[in-house]
């Protein structure tokens, strides 16, 4: 009788393969991407920022995109640009999807601060992030 033979094949798992450390995940390809442009001294614009904000608030991981998003966050602060609107509704969007609402309305005392037009596009990116984050929280 021959010797049995092990299933060598790999199983997808959706309840631990997406939660598995190394996954790439959409926000963490990007800022390596980011990351290499940045060492090769490429100009980075504003469309850029926005769509790692975009890719975090789009990624199946919030409790990671908002890593992400607070990580990114801080990187702006700290290189004292000013930040056109599209960023700040991009930013709104992230954090509000993931669940950071108190940094979502911070980042609108900002925006008032350094005078960029606070409009209804604002607070419709703004209420866009509370409702996805408030149905996501009551349907897990």
């Amino acid at each position: 009788m021959p010797a049995e033979r092990r299933d060598t094949t790999r199983r997808r798992s959706n309840s631990t393969e997406s939660t598995r450390p190394g996954r790439n995940k959409p926000s963490t390809v990007l800022y390596t991407i980011l990351t290499i442009v940045c060492h090769r001294n490429l100009p980075v614009n504003f469309g850029v920022y926005a769509d790692l904000f975009n890719a975090c608030a789009n990624s199946p991981f919030p409790l990671d995109a908002l890593d992400d998003a607070r990580y990114l966050r801080r990187q702006l602060a700290q290189k004292h640009q000013e930040l056109p609107q599209v960023v700040y509704h991009t930013m709104l969007k992230a954090l509000g999807r993931c669940g950071d609402l108190g940094a979502a309305l911070l980042a609108v005392d900002e925006m008032r601060e350094r005078r960029v037009p606070i409009e209804a596009s604002t607070y419709a990116h703004l209420l866009h992030g509370c409702v996805d984050f408030f149905i996501s929280s009551r349907i897990s």
